[in-house]
């Protein structure tokens, strides 16, 4: 009888620590470590669950809906000032290619990512418009535009980091293995840029205004990416989050069943920052990308599933609603 009575209490010792493992992995979930980073803030929090409730296709009529190019949701900028005037980042068979003009340099940072987002979702809004208008001083475009401080320091930084952008010149290269095929594609991203002012917070008397070259006009108007603006907010201060953020939903418009993605391939892509030759390099890459997407990627993105491979090797990602629905983008494009 006492032998009964202990394997049943063995039994349900067992049952208990397996209900309390299982409570404990399912809080620990990336998701919920990012509900519980958001609540740390009511106003990430708010966000979040705004993002969450009203998709784009019900708020304000699709005026919530961004645009990226193509090629931002497969390679990061660099997050850092670069030495030289060239930049190279692979992903797969695929390699982009910045050069940049050596009195300007390569941009780099959160600040590029953001223009170059404001910039052609401008142009998918304005699709025959060859000027792209910025008013009469940056620090009104920096506020009313980029929602960034009004500060002397963000200012010089938008300047800097505008016509380093606009002065660059990209292109992808595609390697295959077939032999026939090989892929080239290149840019100039502007063939005119003029900045007025001279303290940049007073009214100049011209507005200052970018003119695209037509090619990489057309290249925005061809395969925009959509997002949400209400993202930004909450992914601006890292340039890391901002690249998993366009990767993740570029990528979950065409992900159909799951799939893992290593380091080493996302490191390729996005981790310029870090060297990942080096056993500390590929530990701090892994750390801060995990940071970055919980504190920050999955508030901004709450319907994004995911999760971090338990023998350390990726990302597993699961088929996720978009940021931005299809129905809604369509109509967007049309509208």
């Amino acid at each position: 009888m006492n032998s009964i009575l202990q394997n049943s209490a063995i039994a349900e010792k067992k049952t208990a620590t397996k209900s309390k493992a299982k409570k404990v992995k399912e809080t620990n979930t990336p998701e919920m470590k990012a509900l519980r980073a958001a609540k740390k803030s009511k106003a990430k929090y708010a966000q979040s669950q705004e993002i969450m409730t009203n998709p784009p296709d019900k708020t304000s009529n699709g005026k919530v809906i961004a645009y990226t190019p193509y090629f931002t949701t497969q390679f990061g900028l660099p997050h850092s000032p670069v030495d030289g005037d060239k930049w190279i980042r692979k992903d797969g068979n695929r390699i982009l290619r910045i050069t940049a003009d050596s009195r300007y340099g390569v941009p780099y940072g959160s600040i590029p990512r953001l223009l170059i987002a404001w910039v052609a979702t401008w142009q998918v809004r304005h699709p025959s418009a060859t000027k792209i208008e910025l008013g009469k001083n940056l620090s009104s475009f920096l506020e009313d535009e980029l929602h960034l401080p009004r500060t002397g320091k963000y200012i010089r930084n938008v300047k800097e980091q505008l016509i380093a952008l606009f002065t660059s010149k990209i292109s992808v290269t595609v390697e295959d293995d077939v032999p026939e095929h090989f892929g080239y594609k290149s840019a100039q991203l502007a063939d005119e840029i003029e900045l007025w002012g001279q303290t940049d917070t007073q009214d100049a008397l011209w507005n200052s205004y970018i003119v695209l070259t037509p090619k990489f006009r057309d290249y925005l108007l061809a395969n925009p990416v959509p997002i949400d603006t209400r993202a930004f907010p909450i992914l601006s201060g890292s340039p890391l989050a901002i690249d998993y953020y366009l990767w993740f939903a570029r990528t979950m418009f065409s992900l159909r069943k799951s799939r893992l993605v290593t380091w080493a391939e996302l490191h390729g892509q996005f981790g310029s920052a870090y060297d990942f030759t080096d056993k500390r390099g590929r530990h701090n890459f892994r750390a801060e990308s995990k940071k970055q997407i919980e504190n920050r990627v999955l508030i901004a993105y709450p319907m994004l599933r995911i999760s971090f491979d338990p023998k350390g090797r990726g990302i597993m990602l699961h088929p996720s609603l978009t940021p931005v629905p299809e129905t809604a983008k369509k109509s967007s494009l049309a509208s």
